[in-house]
């Protein structure tokens, strides 16, 4: 089992230092659990959680997700906020998480 994911979010326009992206994930499995994972990120700053492994260029996104911290057998979904001096400026929906042509690993 893979320990870590690659994904990538892409934005219409370039990723701005000002903004904070706060990444949510929810991975729904058995019928009684939902497990979170957020990641915030700023560009030229450190990512929350520390430690968390990301690039930034243009208007791409990747983040590594520590998958071993999402106990999930079924689906993955990600969302994402953007704040500005923690006000939400946008929200998306939650997009499902493909994980390439072999499933989840």
């Amino acid at each position: 089992m893979c320990d870590k994911s690659l994904q990538e979010l892409r934005a219409r326009n370039r990723y701005v230092k000002r903004i904070a992206y706060s990444v949510n994930f929810r991975g729904l499995g058995a019928t009684d659990s939902n497990d979170h994972y957020s990641v915030t990120i700023r560009l030229k700053s450190r990512a929350i959680p520390a430690g968390t492994i990301w690039a930034a260029r243009n208007n791409t996104l990747e983040i590594a997700i520590p998958l071993r911290k999402l106990n999930f057998d079924q689906d993955l979904f990600a969302q994402v906020q953007t704040k500005l001096m923690n006000l939400t400026v946008d929200n998306t929906g939650w997009q499902e998480v493909e994980f390439g042509g072999s499933g989840k690993q």
